[in-house]
Parts: structure tokens; C-alpha cells; sequence
């Protein structure tokens, strides 16, 4: 084996590490809601590339993060939620991917809208 292919092992992972630190850096310091906008991307990318652990993982995410306590959407994303984890698990990814992107459109334009929201 070469120094350069050390090297670029080496480079490899320094750049993983950076992208790690990024992306932690990302989640500890966003708002609630640009943290649901990312497991809900999270979701989407496992099940456009048919990654039954990726897609699951960030399923069970937005799962966890429901309050119950917050009125009467909780238990009905829950139930989206556990309908999407079924298709991921039956390997119908498109069907589910179609669904999370229009619930990840439409918390888009919650935060739009939250945003937009002058404070007094």
C-alpha cells in the first residue's frame, strides 16, 4: 500500500468527521420545527434509496417527538406514522415517500407561516 492511498483514507475520514460535526451542530442548535423538517428528510431519503433501517429510524424519530398533549393532530400523525412504517417495512417505499413529502410540504409551509407571524 501507497502513502496516498493512507492519505486519502485519512482525508476520508477527517471529511466525515467534519460533515458529523456539521450535521450535530445543525440539530442542536435548530428550532423544533426544522427538526421535524429533518427527520421528516431523513425519512424520505431512506425510502427513495430503499433503506429499510434509514427510512425506520427516522419514522420511529418522528414518532417519539409526538406530544400527545398538543390536541387532536398527534394521534392522527401517529396513526400516518405507524401506516408509513408498515410500507417501509412491506418494502412499498414509493407509497411511502409520497406521503411524507406532502406532510413534509405541508409543516413547510407551518413554519412559513410561523415565521411570517409578526412578535409582539
Amino acid at each position: 500500500m501507497s502513502l496516498v492511498y493512507f492519505a486519502s483514507q485519512e482525508e476520508d475520514m477527517l471529511t466525515q468527521t467534519a460533515a458529523q460535526h456539521y450535521q450535530q451542530n445543525n440539530v442542536m442548535t435548530s428550532d423544533p420545527l426544522k427538526l421535524v423538517l429533518l427527520a421528516y428528510d431523513r425519512a424520505i431519503t431512506g425510502c427513495r434509496q430503499q433503506d429499510l433501517e434509514m427510512a425506520g429510524k427516522a419514522l420511529r424519530e418522528l414518532t417519539i417527538g409526538l406530544n400527545m398533549e398538543a390536541g387532536a393532530i398527534a394521534p392522527k400523525l401517529l396513526a400516518i406514522y405507524q401506516y408509513c412504517s408498515g410500507l417501509v417495512r412491506r418494502r412499498q417505499y414509493d407509497e411511502a415517500a409520497s406521503i411524507l413529502c406532502d406532510l413534509r410540504d405541508t409543516w413547510t409551509a407551518v413554519r412559513g407561516k410561523v415565521s411570517a407571524t409578526p412578535t409582539t
